[in-house]
């Protein structure tokens, strides 16, 4: 554990019993000051879920089959990672919904190698689609299924007059 500083007067504090509700007090060895700390210990349970997510290890195999590991990372499972922006032009993307609940979708735009850019919402409207495009450099083509809303964000859109920024579908059948 670190030597514990004074905020006030920056000596070194010494620990000093305990308060009602349990936590460590610390008083100052130079100014008689007295405080407590409280420790973050959000990147120490994060590297904890990350080891898990990223093995081949069960939550059973865990101490107390992973009862206090499940409590330690529920707020981890809620971090939506979000693409990195590279500013690559691409010449042809793919852009597509996925429907995971009623009102959940997950509009992604691709290339034939890799995910671009993802965007979650409610429903396919242009405005969503727009969103997911927005960070791109526009394409000369983009395919899409014909989904509600698709056709229009990148329509009109692009550097200016005669841009190549075009829109096609593509049926499935």
């Amino acid at each position: 554990m670190k030597t514990v500083l004074c905020p006030a007067c920056g000596t070194r504090m010494k620990k000093n019993g305990f308060t009602k509700a349990g936590r460590q007090r610390w008083r100052c060895v130079g100014c008689g000051g007295s405080q407590t700390i409280r420790y973050d210990a959000t990147a120490a349970r994060l590297e904890e879920f990350l080891g898990w997510l990223l093995s081949k290890d069960t939550q059973v195999e865990m101490a107390g089959q992973g009862r206090t590991f499940r409590r330690r990372a529920a707020g981890f499972w809620r971090v939506w990672p979000m693409p990195s922006r590279t500013g690559e032009l691409h010449r042809v993307i793919y852009v597509d919904g996925i429907y995971l609940a009623r009102d959940l979708v997950v509009l992604i735009a691709s290339t034939d190698t890799h995910i671009l850019s993802w965007y979650m919402a409610q429903s396919e409207t242009s405005r969503a689609w727009e969103a997911l495009l927005s960070p791109i450099p526009a394409p000369q083509v983009v395919v899409s299924d014909g989904g509600p809303g698709s056709r229009r964000p990148r329509e009109g859109s692009g550097p200016g007059p005669g841009s190549s920024a075009a829109c096609s579908t593509r049926s499935r059948r």
